[in-house]
């Protein structure tokens, strides 16, 4: 937001974008002294409880949380009239949104006519005492069409990742120590917060990505005596010779496989939000794969299986009118993952899957240089994939995830930009023991009509697991980390102008 405000109304898309608002937490920062509700957005709620989607999880939850409020105001007669004081200080005030006679109330109207009663008693407009909270680009031109100034909520989404310019008295402590203690790091950058899991690329004049690896790189975690630390990077490399090319070849995909590498114990939930052709389905698959052990060399197989959940529709929903049972209708929306299959066996080569097969495979000592000759190698390796998913993988949608645990398995959610809050929390809980979660998404290539770029489950999520020692999240929006096709960097400055 612009500056900090007095009174913030909020717009009905801020709370069923962020219901907990209504609830922050003692040591939560206050969005203004007082957020200011319209109480007839009560009755707007009351029509949107029976849904089941976001919208309806989160009115269900804003209805129990005025409601809860309202009765301590109603029960406690030394209470402050209608307004009610949240742990954090903010208080929360419940007002009748005056609306003229004749003009349709709807939530817009509503908030718009509490928030120019407001500047009115308080001094007028240009006090910049009020404004609307709001996250929609039409409520900020209906506001601004009123003359009431705006706070855009979710400004700033945590990355997972900050560039900094080590001092040169203290470059040894990286170059040679390859070690920054949180002490360390504190007197550094006393106004610089470092989070768990977070990836510090240190700027260092004649210093940086080696030969040897991305040694330029950091991650803040536990070192090898329990204390937390930048530490340099220590899983960018498959554990198998197959896999071999198959590197990091910018610094977020670096990122990337340092967070699907390591051990399940260490981060079982990794969420990476890039650009398209950033290598997030590709990594993730390859992980994968290794993990199951096709064509790997690990004696101890860290998973059972690759269970992949595409984007297809709402938790609860039927999943479309395409033909053939659930599976086949799922697959048909994972053509992603399978073209991902596909590249990565050209790559790390073919192993016979089965003596029995009937596919044209080759013995494990094969590698992608003996493949088939280029007029037959489509058919091939349609084969061939095919082979693997029966073998490795399984396909589930959206509506079948529910109480559902996964164990012993690398569970991965694609286009997870489309996926609502509710949808979301129901996902990551599908967790099992021995499983990793990889969540990814484009939050430029939302399809969803009721998300926006700070309200989907990707940000969601990655808000939500900030600075937890248990999930690294990683973020790409940086063109030139774009590794697909040359061109799709040109496409994303172009678009993005």
């Amino acid at each position: 937001m612009s500056h900090y405000h007095n009174y913030l109304v909020a717009a009905m898309d801020m709370l069923i974008g962020d219901p907990d608002v209504l609830t922050p937490e003692k040591d939560t920062k206050k969005k203004a002294d007082y957020l200011c509700i319209p109480i007839q957005y009560l009755d707007k709620l009351g029509e949107w409880r029976h849904e089941f989607s976001s919208r309806g999880e989160a009115a269900k939850r804003i209805i129990y949380s005025m409601g809860e409020m309202l009765a301590y105001l109603n029960n406690n007669p030394e209470s402050d009239g209608n307004v009610f004081t949240c742990k954090n200080g903010m208080k929360i005030m419940f007002a009748d949104a005056p609306v003229p006679v004749g003009i349709d109330v709807h939530s817009t109207s509503l908030a718009i006519a509490l928030a120019q009663t407001l500047q009115n008693k308080h001094g007028g407009r240009k006090t910049g005492k009020v404004a609307i909270m709001t996250g929609s680009d039409w409520m900020v031109a209906k506001a601004s069409a009123a003359h009431i100034d705006v706070a855009r909520i979710n400004p700033e989404v945590y990355t997972g990742r900050c560039k900094v310019k080590l001092p040169t008295d203290a470059v040894s402590l990286w170059t040679r120590n390859h070690h920054i203690s949180e002490a360390e790091w504190n007197n550094l950058f006393p106004r610089r917060k470092i989070h768990f899991n977070e990836f510090v690329e240190f700027e260092v004049e004649n210093f940086g990505q080696t030969q040897t690896g991305y040694s330029n790189i950091g991650r803040f975690t536990y070192d090898k005596h329990g204390n937390s630390a930048v530490i340099p990077l220590k899983y960018i490399k498959f554990n198998s010779p197959s896999y071999d090319g198959i590197r990091p070849i910018t610094n977020v995909q670096a990122m990337y496989l340092e967070s699907l590498l390591a051990p399940v114990d260490e981060i079982p939930i990794v969420v990476f939000s890039g650009l398209f052709g950033t290598g997030k389905t590709f990594l993730a698959v390859a992980t994968g794969l290794n993990g199951v052990g096709y064509r790997a060399t690990k004696p101890n197989l860290e998973f059972e299986r690759i269970f992949v959940c595409p984007r297809d529709s709402a938790l609860g929903k039927d999943i479309g009118f395409l033909p053939g049972n659930v599976t086949d209708k799922t697959m048909a929306k994972a053509l992603p993952v399978i073209d991902n299959i596909r590249d990565v066996v050209k790559i790390v080569g073919i192993e016979n899957l089965s003596a029995d097969s009937d596919s044209p495979t080759k013995s494990k000592k094969s590698t992608a240089s003996q493949s088939p000759k280029r007029n037959t190698a489509s058919g091939f390796y349609s084969k061939t994939v095919m082979d693997i998913v029966d073998r490795y993988f399984e396909f589930q949608p959206l509506i079948n995830m529910g109480g559902r645990s996964i164990s012993n398995s690398l569970i991965f959610y694609d286009e997870f930009q489309d996926v609502e809050r509710f949808q979301a929390r129901e996902l990551v809980s599908r967790i099992g023991n021995g499983s990793k979660i990889v969540i990814a998404g484009d939050p430029t290539q939302l399809s969803n009509p009721h998300l926006n770029r700070t309200s989907n489950g990707l940000n969601y999520i990655a808000t939500k697991l900030a600075d937890k020692p248990y999930a690294s999240i990683i973020t790409c929006d940086e063109e030139d980390e774009i590794v697909r096709h040359w061109v799709l960097r040109e496409i994303a400055k172009d678009l993005n102008r």
